[in-house]
């Protein structure tokens, strides 16, 4: 079911709801390697999912090293330099509290091309959703600081204008953070969530 799972309970907008509070409404996949357990060949499967087989894990430094009896060590390597290449070659991108929803949109269109999508993400619609969204929360007298959680409104938006065309958006959870964003096709979830109950 991933990580945590989507919530989208309708919100009553005539009631002002706690800003810091606001519940995902997308999924987080756990592929955190456990040692002695994990069969490697799972990130390539997932790598496959989320680039549409459009990047080669093998040629990622550590994973052909990757064994189930690796070291987490060994493994955080392999990890990290996998993450570099999937940014880098814009399958994965990093959303935080400092992100605009504009430039978080525009990422999100950079993955659709780059996985082949067929249509992009309408940008002005998911600025203007989030915009409205704001105004149905509530600052309750806290100050406007870095704790407030536009991260999570920004991608419940434009995960909601990403299922108007097919799409899911999911995350990457390394033990500390689920800051990285991908990609996948609606019909793929199912295979998403079985790829990760293989990782424990």
């Amino acid at each position: 079911m991933g990580l945590f799972n989507k919530s989208s309970k309708e919100k009553d907008s005539s009631e002002l709801k706690d800003i810091f509070s606001i519940p995902y409404d997308y999924s987080g996949y756990d592929l955190v390697f456990e040692e002695g357990t994990t069969d490697p060949g799972v990130y390539a499967e997932i790598n496959a999912l989320v680039t549409n087989g459009g990047l080669d894990i093998s040629e990622v430094d550590g994973y052909e090293d990757l064994s189930e009896d690796s070291s987490e060590d060994e493994f955080w390597e392999f990890y990290d330099n996998w993450i570099d290449s999937l940014v880098e070659n814009g399958y994965v991108t990093e959303l935080t509290m400092a992100d605009d929803i504009g430039a978080f949109a525009e990422e999100i269109n950079r993955i659709l091309g780059n996985i082949g999508a067929s249509e992009l993400l309408n940008t002005e619609a998911a600025v203007s959703a989030f915009r409205a969204e704001v105004v149905k929360y509530s600052f309750q007298g806290k100050p406007v600081d870095e704790n407030f959680k536009y991260d999570i409104l920004e991608a419940n938006i434009v995960c909601a204008e990403l299922r108007k065309i097919g799409y899911e958006l999911i995350a990457f959870f390394n033990g500390a953070d689920n800051n990285l964003k991908a990609v996948i096709p609606v019909d793929r979830i199912a295979a998403m969530e079985e790829l990760e109950s293989r990782i424990k």
